[in-house]
């Protein structure tokens, strides 16, 4: 309490809440808990009134997306977030920050009973575990900004604990109930929970005391009570599965070094006692005692391969990759090692009496790994001065003191003191002052009123209709009823990350985009209606002043398609794909783009008007520039490109070809338009494999003046080409007139469903502006027909001339697999439950 009672004064004695009101917890978590209460009350309320159709679909999550898809990586299936839709909104703060706190009581509790199993029966030492491990480092750094981190480190000891109890033949259904929490709560953790586990039985099989046959047949156990869990939890973990074997994060291909910069390894072993702000140590004098202690009278064999086993994984980048299902190196999985570590403390210090120190060993790797602490870490030198005075005190109480509950008061102290020490340095305003990045609680509280999908209240509008801008904030169509083009979710759908691709937006990273860049016929093809303009610069042509409405200014278009529009010929995709840039932007307008021949509709005849702009070009100091290349020695310089044309449209700078390993930021400035590419080399952590950029300078009447690019620092890449282009848009709304060849006379969305009454004048594919995904199917009058990706990222139907019904009905693909294994599931574990107790009884 008193632990925790620190970090919460030092957020809220100044307003604030602990979500990360810059980072990922307020644009991510606190957004997805927000929508997760809504959601499970409309569930509820629906079962309450007579209906168990469950929302699969929502389009207000981006352009619409899969609803578990989107959530299960932040609340759905977590058990802490679950009763969020007892709590009221205005309240959801508390909740948010409370959930925070159970996790890691949860974690301690778990750890205590893991320890308790283990005959581990010194209270106050093990309480010094369990704080260690509940306020582990990994926790600590995450309280505000990613907390479904914390649920982890409350299953994996809840895993390891049903596989100790049926190594020692006791309940072995525990295990089950264990992997099937975690895999619930969050697949990746759950992936990170399995590898840890394989590890923990792999040295614990070899180490027991046991014949080979007795190990195999526990191993088998372990496997059939675990494999049911994954059954039971089958539900989510089949479709998150599904969806993320063909992620685009996971097909990254991202430059791993054999090993860490040296900074890291020496923070590695200076953080071990004291921690500051990473994912890992923080385990005070107790920590690194009870690891010396190990390593100098090998006690368990077990603990030993293990801990040596941390130390190599945390040393080499490829574990830390594989902990990351291969995408990038990180520490998130050494929540692992502090549980491992919180434990040998509680085993060593459990009987004080068998840490021998009457021989000059441990006092002096003790002593000097602090010594050395101070002269490798002159930052905090003063406090591992202090926790070195606080070694010695430990080893002469041990020594001398012949009290042994006063002996264990006293570890437990400094674990209490060490931790308040991590957490002074981590939140309070004289050191790193975390708490300082918290969002207000005033302002959490009035977003209803402050919020920009407040504006649609106000606009008189009950037909579908998408809205985007140019600054609009993360994530908060999800709070309100309309469709937005921004999207900050860390699972995409695969299809509109191609469509981005090809098209060369300037994304921050595939998962993570917010609109078309401006884009004329992007924006009309995906039915953006209205425009929120929050930095007066360019607007997509044909939007006009619509009022200004909660200090929003607030723009309309005259062109945006109805949500379904037709085609009347096609484009195979891999002859799309063959066209520069510029060109795929005004194909879409003209025919759909498809993957296989269409029968009935005729191939397209193009016509393609967009002009290649002449420039002359300056090049300044520090930058070396040659047909494939260019160098960036100095951060003030800059490529100049002087244009001159008269010709009205859209004006584009497209580079092609960007290819580096390292990070390259460039800004292409027009006037008072200022846009950038942020290119992310292989050693980015966020690679995401673009290397084609297509960026709109807006809409112009001709273009007269410099186009600067500039460079954020020293860099080098490879380019293919460079080009300033410009669209004219005459043809082009032409076209778009063409695509509204049919009337809607009926256009409804319900739960997983969307209804429309058409009537087309020519035989066509009517393409629905949803993205694509498998889970969709479209019936035609009655009768299933083929659906098809159309455009690469949205979906259609060929239909015939004439009047039709059509019905979209949408199912997260694998849930019903899903449902069907994790009733078997549980079926199977009562059934063995009932087995195991009638042989007891007998």
């Amino acid at each position: 309490m008193l632990l925790a009672g620190m970090i919460l004064y030092f957020y809220y004695s100044q307003g604030k809440s602990m979500i990360d009101a810059k980072g990922d917890g307020f644009r991510q978590h606190f957004r997805a808990l927000l929508y997760y209460s809504n959601y499970l009350k409309k569930i509820f309320s629906g079962i309450i009134h007579g209906s168990f159709e469950i929302p699969q679909w929502d389009f207000t999550i981006g352009e619409g997306s899969d609803i578990l898809i989107s959530l299960h990586y932040y609340c759905i299936g977590d058990i802490f977030t679950f009763f969020c839709f007892l709590v009221p909104e205005k309240y959801m703060f508390l909740y948010y920050d409370i959930a925070t706190f159970a996790r890691m009581f949860f974690a301690g509790i778990v750890f205590s009973n893991l320890c308790f199993f283990k005959k581990k029966n010194n209270c106050l030492i093990v309480m010094c575990g369990a704080i260690l491990y509940a306020f582990c480092s990994l926790s600590l750094s995450n309280l505000g900004g990613h907390v479904f981190f914390l649920s982890a480190t409350v299953y994996l000891p809840l895993i390891i604990l049903g596989i100790e109890k049926i190594i020692d033949e006791d309940r072995p259904s525990l295990l089950s109930i264990a992997v099937m929490l975690s895999a619930l709560s969050n697949i990746l953790f759950f992936y990170m929970n399995v590898l840890s586990t394989v590890i923990y039985v792999t040295v614990r099989l070899l180490c027991i005391d046991s014949s080979w046959k007795e190990r195999i047949g526990i191993f088998l156990k372990i496997t059939l009570y675990s494999f049911i869990g994954v059954m039971m939890s089958a539900i989510v973990l089949l479709p998150m599965a599904n969806v993320l074997f063909s992620n685009a994060r996971l097909e990254a291909k991202i430059i791993t070094d054999l090993f860490y910069p040296l900074s890291d390894y020496l923070y590695f072993l200076t953080s071990i006692s004291f921690n500051g702000y990473k994912h890992f140590g923080g385990f005070s004098v107790l920590g690194i005692t009870a690891m010396l202690w190990f390593l100098i009278n090998n006690k368990s064999k077990t603990l030993n391969i293990l801990l040596i086993i941390s130390v190599v994984f945390n040393c080499l980048p490829f574990f830390g990759k594989l902990y990351n299902a291969m995408v990038y190196p990180t520490d998130r999985w050494l929540y692992a090692v502090s549980l491992l570590l919180a434990y040998m403390t509680v085993d060593a210090f459990d009987c004080m009496d068998e840490i021998n120190i009457s021989h000059a060993q441990l006092p002096i790797l003790l002593i000097a790994y602090y010594l050395l602490c101070i002269i490798l870490d002159k930052e905090q030198w003063k406090i591992h001065a202090l926790f070195l005075a606080i070694a010695v005190f430990l080893i002469l109480s041990i020594r001398f003191v012949k009290n042994r509950k006063l002996c264990s008061l006293l570890c437990l102290g400094i674990v209490v003191f060490s931790l308040a020490l991590n957490i002074l340095y981590l939140y309070s305003p004289l050191f790193y002052y975390g708490a300082e990045g918290g969002k207000s609680v005033s302002e959490i509280t009035e977003m209803d009123n402050t919020d920009e999908h407040s504006i649609f209240s106000y606009i008189n509008d009950d037909s579908y209709y998408r809205y985007s801008g140019n600054n609009n904030t993360t994530n908060e169509s999800i709070q309100g009823p309309v469709s937005s083009t921004q999207y900050y979710w860390s699972v995409v759908n695969d299809y509109v990350v191609k469509f981005r691709k090809q098209l060369g937006f300037t994304d921050n990273s595939n998962h993570h985009y917010a609109n078309y860049d401006d884009r004329f016929v992007i924006n009309a093809l995906a039915g953006v209606r209205y425009y929120i303009n929050k930095n007066s610069m360019t607007l997509p042509y044909g939007f006009d002043f619509f009022g200004e409405i909660n200090g929003y200014e607030v723009y309309k278009s005259g062109y945006d398609l109805p949500p379904l529009f037709v085609y009347d010929s096609y484009l195979l995709s891999d002859d799309y794909l063959k066209y520069d840039l510029e060109e795929k932007n005004e194909i879409l307008v003209q025919t759909v783009v498809v993957d296989k021949d269409i029968e009935g509709l005729d191939k397209a005849g193009l016509y393609l008007d967009d002009i290649d702009i002449a420039y002359r070009k300056q090049i300044s100091d520090g930058i070396k520039m040659t047909d494939k290349k260019i160098t960036v020695e100095d951060r003030n310089g800059k490529i100049i490109l002087d244009v001159k044309n008269n010709t009205e449209g859209e004006y584009y700078v497209a580079f092609e070809g960007l290819n580096s390993d390292e990070t390259v930021y460039i800004s292409i400035a027009y006037k008072d338009v200022n846009k950038a590419i942020s290119f992310k080399g292989r050693r980015n952590l966020h690679f995401s494999d673009r290397h084609d950029y297509l960026v709109n300078l807006g809409y112009l009447k001709g273009i007269e003046g410099e186009i600067m690019i500039g460079f954020s620092g020293e860099c080098e890449f490879d380019y293919s080409s460079m080009k300033v282009i410009c669209q004219p848009l005459e043809h082009q709304i032409e076209c778009l007139e063409k695509r509204k060849d049919l009337k809607i006379l009926n256009y409804e969305t319900g739960i997983n469903n969307v209804y429309a009454d058409i009537d087309i004048q020519n035989n066509g594919m009517v393409c629905f502006s949803i993205p694509y995904s498998k889970g969709w199917k479209v019936y035609v009058d009655g009768t299933e027909r083929e659906l098809i990706n159309c455009n690469l990222q949205y979906m259609g139907v060929y239909l015939e001339k004439g009047t039709h019904t059509i019905k979209l009905k949408y199912c997260t693909p694998f849930i019903k697999a899903g449902s069907l294994l994790s009733c078997s599931g549980i079926v199977l574990l009562t059934t063995l439950a009932y087995v195991n107790k009638r042989k007891k009884i007998s």
